[in-house]
Formats: structure tokens, C-alpha cells, sequence
């Protein structure tokens, strides 16, 4: 209950903080806002794919454990948001909370689409702290295999899961 307090909260501060940085992005010119991951080094496109792809694959794993009592490599999901995060923010973007995926309603990888949605956002210098989403995010996924008695499936088992006998052979 407390980390989802924490959770909206912190949407909503981050909402605060950068809801300047989006009225000045409306006002910039239709060109920039147009091309700004074509604008990006081919470094920072990368970064900004993976972090994307992370924040996807975290909220299938989050959509995944409420809907279906059952989680891939939460572990491996976990640490993959946590590198991508750390490396999003260390190249100067803010990071978004992963649902917002979903909100802006972002369906490819495609360039058009990453500057339709409006979710790459550069960090200006502005006096804000950058927090890290990725340890409130990974308390909440813990949290929620514990509470709610998740089915935890690992991936490199295959085809091999589910034929375990009781003697633990294969």
C-alpha cells in the first residue's frame, strides 16, 4: 500500500516538475518536436530503444503477474529495467514511468512513432532530482509475486517445464 502511495505520488511530482518542460515543448517548433529521435546520436538511439524495450517488457511482466498470476525471469526483467534506466538517465533523458507506454498509446519501435509519443524527454539542467524508478519498481513486482502467490516460470527451462517428476528428473 505504501509503495503504490510512493508510486502515485511520485507520478504526480514528476508530472509537476516537468508539466513546464511540456508547455514549452508545445510552443517549440513542429520540426523539432517532429525529429527529435532522428536528431539523436546513433548512441542515444540505442539507449533510448533499450530503455524503451525495458520499460515494455517490464510492464508485460507487471500486466503479466496481475492478470495471470505468473511471471517469465522476473529477476532477468528487473535487471534489465535497472542497466537500461541507469544508462537513459546517464545519457541526460528523464525517465517515464512504464504504463505511460501504454497511455501515449505507443505500439512500434519505428522513429516516428518513439517522436509521436512524446516520451523522449532531455534532461535540461533543470533544479530537479532524477530519481531512479527502477528500485520502487522492482519492491512493487517483489511485493506482488510474494502477496498474490505468482507462478514464477523460468524461460531457459523451454519445453522442459511442467514434465518435472517428483524425484526431480526430467
Amino acid at each position: 500500500m505504501f509503495a503504490s502511495k510512493y508510486l502515485s505520488r511520485l507520478a504526480s511530482l514528476l508530472y509537476f516538475n516537468f508539466g513546464s518542460a511540456r508547455r514549452q515543448e508545445t510552443q517549440a517548433e513542429p520540426s523539432d518536436v517532429a525529429n527529435r529521435f532522428a536528431s539523436l546520436t546513433g548512441g542515444e538511439q540505442t539507449i533510448v530503444r533499450e530503455y524503451f524495450a525495458a520499460s515494455a517488457e517490464l510492464l508485460s511482466l507487471l500486466n503479466s503477474i496481475s492478470k495471470r498470476r505468473r511471471a517469465v525471469d522476473p529477476q532477468q526483467v528487473l535487471s534489465r529495467y535497472e542497466i537500461c534506466e541507469k544508462a537513459y538517465i546517464a545519457a541526460g533523458f528523464v525517465p517515464f514511468m512504464p504504463g505511460a507506454i501504454n497511455a501515449v498509446g505507443l505500439c512500434s519501435m519505428e522513429a516516428d512513432m518513439l517522436d509521436k509519443s512524446r516520451l523522449i524527454q532531455r534532461h535540461q539542467g533543470q533544479n530537479i532530482a532524477i530519481s531512479h524508478l527502477a528500485p520502487v519498481l522492482k519492491r512493487r513486482v517483489l511485493r506482488q509475486l510474494v502477496e498474490e502467490q505468482v507462478h514464477v516460470l523460468d524461460s531457459s527451462q523451454g519445453d522442459r517445464f511442467g514434465s518435472f517428476d517428483r524425484f526431480g528428473k526430467y
